[in-house]
């Protein structure tokens, strides 16, 4: 009898591929203590690997300070570019975190460069499954693309860029001749986030056609987030098929509470509501109250501002589930709080008492 085919430990598959490196390190390398460039190091690995994993990506190599990360295995998805993009701004937003976790190094100091592609790769397992490492020209055109990246800057090719191009502020393209490729790579610098105004450009749909043959429902959402039903509290739930329209009823309604511009005619009464977003996204699984938790990020440290202990501490625990407890551990041991109280009735009082305290606060 045959012996069983052994299964092969490569696969390919079509990634988006992340390569940051941290800038003028061989000048670093050489100015520093050894000891101290090491902390530095360590801390920009340890940085990319929480921002990449917390995106979906997965870190397949570290090159002394440089970092090889990939969205998109072991299962593809249709934002794999938009999560590669947004773990790129995060990673030029954390340097001063980075400094900070290398005492010694000045925060002006540290800076990345990243290039960002998308592409067909071999993923290997390696021998007896011990890692996984990426071969093909999409690797090296990423990298190639960091190389040409200035500090503090992201060039990501036409290629990985696609149809999310409309999330971000992009540079106007231009084509690269990069070391070791053949054909010219067109890319672009992704410079941030794009925020569209509200009423004429949906978040989710790119369109600023008039939204016709929704009269009934614009009605019901008008009447639910009139002014007095925002002083009372209100909710919606819109359900529909996929692409049936539902987070363009909603931006149309959020457009007219909010319009772009101050001068901008409001169809209801009242003050200007503050409008907060977050969304339930596939590759974060089932991080508890995935929406709020955006949310409460971008509102930074007045998240917490004149919170009870109790509640201060499953926000901090709530925004920092990685800090294995080191986050909240002060407040719960000032508040005399076990960590085993901090339960799902807690953090859901504590995510309404940020919003209720903010709405208390604002104009009437």
């Amino acid at each position: 009898m045959p012996a069983p085919r052994e299964r092969s430990s490569r696969r390919r598959r079509h990634l988006t591929i992340l390569f940051s490196d941290l800038c003028g390190s061989v000048r670093l390398s050489s100015t520093l203590e050894a000891e101290v460039f090491a902390d530095l190091v360590r801390a920009v690995w340890t940085v990319h690997e929480r921002l990449v994993t917390a995106l979906g990506g997965r870190i397949f190599d570290l090159h002394g300070d440089g970092i090889l990360a990939g969205f998109g295995h072991p299962s593809p998805s249709e934002d794999d570019a938009r999560r590669a993009l947004d773990a790129a701004l995060a990673l030029h937003a954390s340097t001063d975190e980075i400094a900070a976790l290398a005492p010694g190094v000045p925060a002006e100091r540290v800076r990345l460069h990243i290039g960002v592609h998308s592409g067909q790769v071999l993923v290997d397992e390696g021998p007896g499954g011990a890692g996984l490492s990426l071969f093909g020209q999409p690797v090296n055109i990423a990298a190639r693309l960091s190389d040409r990246a200035e500090a503090g800057e992201t060039l990501v090719s036409e290629a990985a860029l696609g149809p999310v191009r409309r999330f971000y502020d992009c540079s106007a393209p231009s084509a690269l001749q990069l070391q070791g490729v053949t054909a010219a790579i067109p890319c672009v610098q992704v410079r941030g986030r794009r925020r569209p105004a509200l009423e004429r450009e949906p978040k989710y749909r790119g369109s600023i056609r008039r939204l016709v043959g929704r009269e009934a429902e614009m009605a019901q959402l008008r009447e639910i987030f009139s002014p007095a039903g925002l002083r009372r509290g209100a909710a919606a739930a819109i359900l529909g098929e996929a692409g049936a329209g539902k987070s363009r009823l909603l931006d149309e309604r959020l457009g007219e509470l909010a319009p772009a511009s101050p001068a901008a005619e409001v169809p209801s009464a009242g003050p200007r509501p503050e409008i907060h977003r977050g969304v339930c996204e596939r590759f974060l699984g089932a991080e508890p109250f995935q929406p709020f938790v955006q949310m409460l990020r971008r509102l930074g440290p007045e998240a917490a501002q004149d919170a009870p202990p109790a509640e201060r501490a499953a926000l901090d625990r709530l925004l920092a589930p990685g800090a294995s407890g080191a986050a909240g551990g002060g407040v719960l041991a000032a508040a005399g709080i076990s960590a085993e109280a901090l339960g799902i009735d807690l953090m859901s009082t504590a995510i309404a008492g940020v919003f209720a305290r903010r709405a208390a606060a604002a104009p009437q």
